[in-house]
């Protein structure tokens, strides 16, 4: 359930991507706890972050795809990096992946998950 794990020493922290549908921050933190470190969300409620990349898209397609999603019920933001590459956070408990990418596909861009892409999978 653990995408990605950052963490700076110095400040004492740490940002955890992770599957919403197979772990939660409770749990997250619960298990740094059990290794002997005291833990405390800090930031449970922006969400699941989805990282998407969209195949030939200018800055003024960008602006049109932000407003696309922006308008899902359930976006929490989103951003377009740069790159042909967006991410979007997003309530689990509002909206889905599947939805996300459905919506942006039905106004005609093609759209794969940044670790798809990756991989040189579609999506």
């Amino acid at each position: 359930g653990i995408a990605e794990i950052k963490v700076a020493l110095v400040a004492a922290k740490a940002m955890v991507k992770f599957e919403p549908d197979v772990t939660t921050p409770s749990k997250i933190a619960d298990a740094i706890n059990s290794l002997g470190y005291k833990t405390t969300i800090l930031d449970s409620n922006a969400g699941s972050l989805l990282e998407l990349y969209i195949s030939n898209v200018s800055d003024m397609d960008s602006d049109v795809i932000l407003n696309i999603i922006n308008h899902i019920h359930g976006i929490n933001q989103a951003k377009y990096i740069g790159n042909s590459r967006l991410d979007i956070f997003f309530d689990p408990h509002e909206v889905g992946p599947r939805d996300i990418l459905a919506t942006i596909r039905d106004d005609g861009y093609h759209v794969a998950l940044a670790s798809s892409t990756e991989r040189g999978q579609d999506e």
